[in-house]
């Protein structure tokens, strides 16, 4: 009856218009979904409650740790900015300002009022980039409102996921590689979950956003480099923008540097293809691409030589922690197979007592002196997508050997640009210290488990004959990513959320006790 009222043309496009309709909202509520469970890890209540500012909260007055902060550094920081100074605005104790050697642990330590801070000529410093401060907290401030932490890395691994998504849509675009939408489903929540957010989000601190505005600054970049170079017309304000975010991404984490290359080599194609633009154009283009990250580059040189005497010093080296900093061993090539092992192929714990999955620290080997075992699990393990990425090499081979087009060499070309800005990012992680701990995966396993979608995609677009059984190797993969690091984020670090929140963690556990059950074991 419709079709012989409305034609059958026009009732399937209705149709048509209609099913689209629900994607879209289903897709939006999966966006929502994901970001309500971000604020979900940050606002469980494991933290326990800070004391007030004025109180130094590294220590108690007896000499015993004390409960770690809510309130951010960033805000303190972004009040400072905003008042034309680069430190806190609050003064350190005369007592430390009084001692022969103020970094000597065993006599600052009553004396450390922000933990893992930088005192340097008589002020409190952060050595954790400006960027957040940037970009949320004096916004923030603006507004009446204090940057918290365990609401700054929910936004910004949020935002980050959208700026991934943009770029993977804008990748298949190119590559006309047409993903279903259940492909998007999977592929979203991979990116959302597979790459140690849960676990980070779990517990936000002044490190945790560090890492989630490094995060969401590199894909930002990312997105508007692609989508202002790669198509029809080159974009300047996208090309500006995209090195501006790229440069910000360094003020987040000062080993983003290592992605600088990305810049670069857009400059040397864009120097490449001058024979086709005006001079005017050319110019243009270039100036948009190299001079914000330069500029900014330099204003963060600056920015440390206004507070370190030094245009290269972060200001590490003048943290106060619990031991003393200068004697920190950094850049060792005996480093590197402990932490590829911890970064990339410890295994995890599984076992019937909920969350199931449990972080460990063994090694099969003996390490270094000075190694601290920091509990985690290797990026192979909680994502195991990126097993796809070992037909990469093939996938080359075959398009470079059959000359194929443009846009599907462009793909790859992404996807090994990925891998290489991986690369760097682990071999500095590995050798700088030594330790390896599951936050700063966020420098490398987001590139490379987004570089694994995209073979995917690729993959399901060239090979059609075997699509479904790709299809069921990667469903379950991203399944069993999924339920690892949502495991680990429902732990939390050192079990933060069965020691700190019990009631909370039995609330959620009761629902699990049957498994329990069947397995015979008993909650710890």
């Amino acid at each position: 009856m419709s079709a012989l009222l409305f034609g059958k043309d026009t009732l399937k496009k209705s149709w048509a218009d209609v099913g689209h309709l629900a994607k879209t909202l289903s897709f939006a509520g999966l966006l929502l979904l994901i970001l309500l469970y971000y604020f979900s890890m940050a606002f469980r209540g494991y933290t326990r409650p800070p004391p007030p500012i004025e109180n130094h909260w590294g220590w108690t007055t007896d000499g015993s740790l004390a409960p770690a902060p809510t309130h951010s550094y960033y805000a303190l920081l972004s009040e400072s900015l905003l008042q034309g100074k680069l430190h806190f605005l609050d003064e350190p104790p005369q007592q430390l300002t009084e001692l022969k050697d103020p970094y000597d642990p065993d006599a600052n330590f009553k004396f450390r009022r922000y933990h893992d801070a930088c005192y340097y000529k008589g002020n409190w410093y952060i050595y954790f980039g400006i960027t957040p401060a940037l970009l949320l907290g004096i916004p923030a401030r603006l507004l009446g409102f204090s940057l918290r932490d365990d609401v700054a890395v929910p936004i910004l691994f949020w935002l980050g996921l959208l700026f991934s998504l943009g770029l993977l849509r804008a990748i298949v675009r190119l590559g006309d590689l047409k993903p279903r939408f259940w492909m998007w489903v999977m592929a979203t929540v991979c990116l959302a979950l597979c790459s140690a957010q849960p676990f980070v989000a779990a517990r936000c601190q002044v490190y945790e956003v560090a890492v989630a505005s490094s995060f969401f600054c590199f894909f930002a970049a990312l997105y508007l480099l692609f989508t202002g170079f790669f198509f029809d017309r080159i974009v300047p304000w996208r090309l500006a923008l995209g090195s501006l975010f790229m440069a910000l991404a360094v003020g987040s984490r000062p080993n983003a540097i290592l992605h600088g290359w990305i810049v670069l080599v857009l400059a040397i194609r864009l120097y490449r293809k001058r024979a086709q633009l005006s001079q005017e154009q050319y110019v243009i283009y270039q100036v948009a691409l190299c001079a914000p990250y330069v500029v900014m580059g330099y204003c963060l040189g600056l920015y440390n030589y206004l507070r370190f005497d030094s245009w290269t010093n972060f200001g590490f080296r003048y943290v106060l922690a619990g031991f003393d900093v200068r004697l920190l061993p950094m850049f060792q090539f005996n480093f590197i197979p402990p932490n590829l092992w911890f970064y990339f192929f410890q295994p995890l714990e599984l076992n019937a007592i909920f969350p199931f999955f449990h972080w460990q620290s063994s090694y099969p080997a003996i390490v270094p002196p000075f190694y601290c075992r920091v509990p985690g699990g290797g990026i192979l393990c909680i994502a195991p997508i990126l097993l796809i990425l070992a037909w990469f090499p093939l996938s080359v081979r075959s398009i470079f050997k059959e000359n194929s087009g443009v846009r599907q060499q462009t793909v790859l070309w992404l996807i090994g640009a990925l891998l290489l800005s991986s690369l760097l990012q682990v071999l500095f992680l590995t050798s700088a210290l030594p330790y390896a701990t599951m936050r700063y995966m966020i420098d490398f396993a987001p590139a490379l488990v987004f570089a694994a979608v995209i073979m995917w995609f690729y993959l399901h677009a060239q090979q059609p004959l075997w699509g479904r059984f790709l299809a069921l190797g990667v469903t379950i993969a991203i399944g069993v990513g999924c339920a690892e690091n949502i495991a680990l984020g429902m732990a939390g670090e050192d079990d933060y959320f069965r020691r700190f929140n019990p009631a909370g963690y039995q609330a959620v556990r009761q629902h699990f006790e049957f498994i329990e059950r069947l397995a015979g074991a008993k909650p710890k």
